[in-house]
């Protein structure tokens, strides 16, 4: 893709630009266990943390071909990293639905706030008061939250002590956005990949959220455009994993420049075996990455159109972010096999890279049962009538 918006190519060459100060930082944020602060701040000011902000607000407002490339370029650099940017950046996307009053006081006041959070499931309550919501939960993986300033959660509604149902008779859920201090943090990740993503627990406790720092995501959004009519940053969730993937790909090339294994005398680049897993793992990763790529470019033209995606079309853009995810895994797997007794020393970058492959393949978001998902809408003549279950839509 030839990238012609503006924004979009200085947020691309800024990214290039803090690629150094990533890989300088990698080894501190696996030992501290989360992202080094330096490196937040450094991809706040390139913009990564609201490219998928409303301009209007002081976001970038970004296609999301544009945002694969720079969570691409941050995950080859350091696996971590590339994860918190898609963190930060999809949270960013939290601010198309609230009103230009209220993302005026995330954005507008400081354009290198960072929002993180963790909008997997309803782990808190949402309780209806005047005026909006009191909030109590618990949430798991809040990746990057130390150098956050506004976190977002998903909530089940509560009216009284029981859960508020909707049209359909489902448990109501609803997105609320607070500020940084209204959250406690515990630490609690103690994990073997993707160790400096700092993906604690973060809890609210009886935190009161107005009306205008919610929503959810049947509503209209506050900003109109195509970027804010689905969650395109989803598929960002592949590219993070495609980027570990490169990286192994990499490690493993340069690697079999210059060993030669116990009991042999030839290098490995020169063995059959390498040679075969090598061209495995290459296949599979141009394969994958040209689907999810091709898709998103392909579905976001008919979004920018004014057409109307069905679900099949977001099932497949589905589809080719659980291929990537799982692909990237099995290249791993086959790198780390290549690689003999060297991968399994923490000093070589094929070790850490196994491990976050294996770490990210795990998100439900991404993660081997979501084929079922993604199979039954493809294979129903009318995807419509799947009878539709608790929580946000396809993409």
């Amino acid at each position: 893709m030839v990238v012609t918006d503006t924004a979009a190519r200085s947020l691309l060459d800024a990214t290039r630009a803090i690629l150094p100060l990533v890989r300088e930082c990698a080894d501190e944020g696996e030992r501290e266990r989360q992202l080094p602060r330096p490196v937040a701040r450094a991809m706040a000011e390139a913009g990564v943390a609201r490219m998928l902000a409303p301009r209007a607000i002081g976001g970038l407002e970004i296609d999301p071909i544009t945002q694969l490339d720079v969570i691409e370029q941050l995950a080859h650099a350091e696996g971590s990293v590339g994860w918190v940017a898609q963190v930060y950046s999809s949270c960013a996307h939290l601010t198309g639905f609230l009103a230009p009053e209220f993302g005026q006081q995330i954005f507008g006041r400081n354009p290198n706030a960072i929002m993180s959070g963790t909008l997997a499931a309803p782990y808190g309550r949402a309780r209806v008061v005047d005026g909006g919501y009191r909030v109590t939960g618990r949430w798991p993986y809040g990746s990057g939250c130390q150098e956050a300033d506004w976190l977002g959660f998903t909530t089940g509604v509560y009216a009284s002590d029981e859960p508020r149902l909707d049209a359909d008779g489902l448990p109501e859920q609803r997105i609320v956005v607070v500020p940084a201090a209204s959250v406690v943090i515990h630490d609690t990740w103690h994990v073997s990949g993707l160790r400096a993503t700092g993906s604690h627990d973060v809890e609210l406790r009886d935190v009161f959220v107005p009306d205008g720092f919610t929503f959810w995501w049947t509503e209209t959004p506050a900003h109109p455009g195509p970027l804010y009519k689905h969650r395109w940053w989803l598929l960002a969730h592949g590219a993070q994993r495609l980027g570990v993937a490169r990286a192994a790909i990499d490690a493993l090339y340069d690697l079999a420049q210059v060993k030669t294994p116990t009991r042999s005398t030839i290098l490995i680049r020169d063995r059959p075996l390498t040679q075969m897993q090598f061209a495995q793992a290459e296949a599979q990763w141009r394969a994958a990455r040209a689907f999810l790529w091709q898709t998103t470019e392909q579905l976001w033209e008919r979004a920018s159109a004014g057409e109307q995606l069905g679900p099949k079309d977001l099932a497949l853009a589905r589809l080719a972010n659980t291929n990537a995810s799982v692909g990237a895994a099995q290249i791993a797997d086959l790198m780390f096999s290549a690689a003999g007794g060297t991968a399994i020393h923490a000093n070589h970058p094929i070790e850490r890279l196994f491990r976050d492959a294996h770490a990210a393949a795990q998100h439900a978001t991404a993660s081997v049962p979501t084929y079922e998902q993604w199979g039954r809408v493809l294979l129903h003549e009318d995807p419509d009538s799947i009878p539709r279950q608790p929580g946000p839509p396809l993409l």
